[in-house]
């Protein structure tokens, strides 16, 4: 040998010396995906591991540290019952949660509270003229109204004096704020009464029983249900021992004309009984 050995020390941090190998080796540089897990000595390298990904139910609570610390990943927070989700989980925040809203005086719960959508509160309805209120509005039930009672309903009379609308219902009781019309048939007057007052909008028709024709006397017009009878003793034979024959013939006559052409209809109307 001419020559003397020549002995190079690592130069660390940059290189370490295996004791394995013969000469120095680089220390490993961590890639930007990846963090420091275990730090290099004169005798070992660097060990870098890949940064954690954090899954769809995770947040990046910490950030990774480029090629020094690897990031930290938390489960997403499930808000609980009674709360609702106000802001989803998201990539670096957990999820936001807060009271289910209470509905104000005024208004009612039109849907409940979910886990991910609010309360929808909707203002009482109030009911309108023509209607009346069967029930106020509560906490998760809307104000039910309803339309009043038409008392209005009518049907065409005819008598031997002509035709005539009548009533067939009359109102009873008005309608209040909370309470419905009530409506109540109009009387029918006997084929033994007439109608001396026809019916209102609030009250009801009246009735009154035909005239008696007394001994003497006979019935000169026949009492129908609208009129009273008429009783005379101008048609009785001289003497008082005639008798009175009266001969009830009552027919309704109706005539409709239809794109011009009259239709005649011809029918039958109630007489009381003669009397002698």
């Amino acid at each position: 040998m001419t020559s003397n050995r020549e002995c190079r020390q690592c130069v660390f941090p940059k290189e370490y010396k295996d004791p394995d190998l013969p000469t120095c080796s680089n220390v490993t540089a961590c890639a930007d995906n990846e963090y420091e897990l275990k730090k290099p000595t004169p005798v070992s390298d660097r060990v870098c591991k890949a940064s954690t990904k954090c899954s769809s139910e995770q947040y990046e609570e910490k950030p990774a540290v480029a090629k020094l610390k690897d990031r930290v990943c938390t489960n997403c927070t499930a808000c609980a019952k009674g709360v609702v989700q106000s802001k989803a989980c998201g990539a670096t925040a957990d999820t936001e949660c807060q009271g289910c809203a209470k509905c104000k005086s005024g208004t009612w719960v039109q849907h409940e509270c979910t886990a991910t959508a609010q309360a929808v509160c909707t203002a009482c309805a109030t009911c309108s003229a023509g209607f009346w209120q069967e029930s106020e509005c509560l906490s998760h039930a809307n104000t039910v109204c309803n339309a009043v009672k038409n008392c209005t309903a009518t049907e065409l009379v005819c008598s031997l004096d002509g035709c005539s609308v009548m009533r067939l219902h009359y109102l009873a009781t008005a309608a209040t704020a909370t309470s419905d019309a009530v409506c109540k048939d109009v009387s029918n007057c006997t084929t033994t009464e007439y109608r001396v007052k026809a019916a209102t909008k609030t009250s009801d028709a009246e009735c009154k029983a035909h005239a008696e024709c007394s001994a003497g006397s006979f019935e000169s017009k026949v009492g129908v249900v609208p009129l009273s009878r008429r009783c005379s003793c101008s048609a009785l034979p001289q003497g008082g021992g005639g008798v009175c024959v009266c001969v009830c013939v009552c027919v309704c006559v109706c005539v409709v004309v239809s794109g011009g052409c009259g239709v005649t209809v011809v029918g039958l109307w109630h007489c009381s009984t003669c009397r002698v």
